[in-house]
């Protein structure tokens, strides 16, 4: 799954980087701290790409939903990208691959290894910084592997491909989660789809958060 989600980030970066050069931008891909101005040197490692042009300066991030609550910094970065002016953070989502689990077997032990306050915490700065799309996504992950947590431990089983949307209705059939917490996950779910399948999606996005993180803690104790 790392190598397919790394081979997505890195098509979605040239898909970019061609954008930005059609337009007429000088593009440099991951780049070296002698190439960045020092204000922005330390966060080298992570930048993906940067465009200029005149004096206009774009900072570009591609990232899936899970390498983005692996990363702490983001915030830090474009607040500092904000003190400038003509320059500009850009947070670029892909779309991962949905998970097939043909059953529960062995589901709880693998859920432990996630940090859902660390997820929350996340969304959060993402939300204060701005990036309300980019905490959705975010706020997603906390909600499905809370889902998942909770089909593990009631050990509920599949016999179906558990996308995310058969994870909902199953646990909702089953008396598992409330019909106001389905119909709010149903819609954030659809709210996060808009987003990583590129299209334009409307809501209020820090009422969804809140709504996700509401029950997220529910389901999890937290």
């Amino acid at each position: 799954m790392y190598k397919v989600i790394k081979s997505l980030e890195q098509q979605r970066i040239e898909e970019i980087a061609s954008k930005y050069q059609q337009q007429g931008y000088e593009v440099i891909a991951e780049p070296r701290p002698d190439q960045v101005l020092p204000s922005l040197s330390e966060f080298s490692s992570q930048i993906d790409l940067i465009a200029r042009k005149g004096n206009e300066l774009v900072v570009i991030e591609v990232k899936s939903r899970a390498s983005l609550m692996e990363n702490n910094r983001i915030q830090e970065l474009a607040q500092i990208i904000e003190q400038h002016e003509n320059w500009r953070f850009e947070l670029a989502l892909i779309s991962e691959p949905e998970k097939v689990i043909d059953d529960t077997e062995g589901l709880e032990g693998k859920m432990q290894g996630l940090n859902l306050a660390a997820g929350m915490k996340q969304a959060k700065a993402l939300l204060e910084a701005g990036f309300e799309a980019s905490a959705l996504v975010v706020a997603w992950a906390v909600i499905e592997a809370a889902l998942r947590e909770l089909a593990a431990r009631e050990k509920v089983t599949f016999n179906v491909q558990s996308s995310p949307a058969q994870l909902i209705k199953n646990l909702a059939f089953l008396g598992l989660i409330a019909e106001k917490d389905y119909d709010s996950v149903w819609n954030a779910m659809k709210l996060r789809n808009g987003i990583v399948h590129g299209f334009e999606a409307e809501g209020d996005f820090k009422q969804t958060i809140q709504q996700l993180f509401l029950i997220s803690s529910k389901i999890a104790k937290i």
